[in-house]
């Protein structure tokens, strides 16, 4: 598997959270693509069962909040399995769920500029 690739992916799928948009400023520069890369590590490292990756992806980022200051209660399980959605397309060369969040965000970061010339 193309680790850049899946590094990418896992990048792109945290940074454009709802959840990482709101507390990236009180994150440290450079947490998040940190924690891109030891998620795809772990996923290119590790014998591959969902359930577990997903035990592991979840507890790491609740973890690595809590170290910046951050105190969830379960709120990383959908991030963490929006992660899983992009590495299992990956495996299988699709990338449908992920084109998705990529239009999503973008759409909700980046308003069409005519819209405000007008």
């Amino acid at each position: 598997m193309d680790r850049e690739a899946l590094q990418h992916r896992v990048l792109i799928t945290v940074s454009r959270s709802s959840l990482f948009r709101v507390v990236e400023g009180i994150l440290e520069e450079g947490k998040v693509s940190s924690m891109a890369s030891s998620i795809t590590e772990y996923l290119l490292n590790s014998r591959y069962s969902r359930e577990r990756a997903l035990e592991h992806i979840s507890v790491y980022l609740e973890s690595e909040l809590e170290k910046s200051g951050i105190d969830l209660d379960d709120g990383v399980d959908g991030i963490s399995l929006a992660i899983l959605f992009v590495y299992e397309e990956l495996l299988e060369n699709k990338s449908e769920f992920f084109s998705k969040i990529q239009e999503k965000s973008g759409h909700a970061l980046h308003p069409p500029s005519s819209d405000s010339e007008e």
